[in-house]
């Protein structure tokens, strides 16, 4: 479930990279190359002390892109994403029965997600329910005014 989750988000990231470069294309490779350094040195230093993020915090590490990806990296564990491409309610409201499969197979049996998957597949089957009902209650209709 996480891997397909995973490669969808990481594809979607891909795009979006490529579309990003493509419409800048001007970019100042010392600037990349200075990013790159400070990560480096991070990496250096939790690797030769197996260290958490509070400890470099205590040793100054704590500049804003590793302050940035320590807070993303938190949100992402505990937000509970929805499935992919669509959201659940279309997923039910546009392939049915196999769309809330979808959504319980692809957000961990998530309750809120799975109920908005019925409630889009309901919405449509209640519509065309409603649609038959007055078609056959004015065909009916109409037969008994003829004769």
């Amino acid at each position: 479930m996480n891997k397909l989750r995973l490669i969808t988000t990481t594809f979607l990231l891909f795009a979006a990279s490529i579309f990003s470069f493509a419409s800048n294309m001007s970019f100042d490779e010392s600037e990349i190359y200075s990013a790159f350094d400070e990560i480096s040195e991070v990496s250096q230093f939790i690797e030769t002390n197996n260290a958490s993020y509070s400890d470099l915090e205590a040793n100054n590490y704590s500049t804003s892109n590793i302050m940035n990806t320590a807070a993303i990296a938190s949100s992402m564990q505990d937000e509970k994403t929805g499935p992919p491409i669509l959201s659940a309610f279309w997923w039910g409201c546009l392939t049915g029965p196999i769309g809330i499969v979808v959504v319980a197979v692809t957000t961990d049996n998530n309750k809120e997600q799975i109920k908005k998957s019925v409630f889009g597949c309901a919405i449509p089957v209640g519509c065309s329910a409603l649609s038959y009902a007055l078609y056959y209650g004015l065909y009916i209709a109409a037969a008994n005014s003829v004769y």
